[in-house]
């Protein structure tokens, strides 16, 4: 998130005065995040990605511009963490 702040702060300023809201997500690995950030700069769609250097520069995170396209694109995708929420529950 940092890094799209700091790389769109106009659209960020803009976000943080309308909404504020973040949606935390998941997907299944590694491929799929970058299947996503590739569908997203199809679609003209801004991000930033975070690569771990610890872990051979593996893509592990995008934040992606407050739009329709963005919304649309992510509908489908599962809240971030919701699994631990749910084995949590059952326990």
């Amino acid at each position: 998130m940092a890094h799209f702040i700091f790389q769109n702060p106009e659209l960020s300023k803009k976000w943080s005065e309308d909404s504020d809201f973040l949606a935390l997500l998941s997907v299944k690995d590694e491929q799929a995040l970058e299947l996503l950030r590739h569908c997203c700069i199809q679609n003209d769609i801004l991000l930033a990605e975070f690569r771990e250097p610890d872990i051979g520069n593996e893509l592990t995170a995008i934040a992606l511009e407050p739009c329709k396209a963005a919304q649309r694109l992510t509908a489908g995708l599962p809240l971030a963490m919701k699994e631990y929420a749910e084995e949590a529950t059952a326990a």
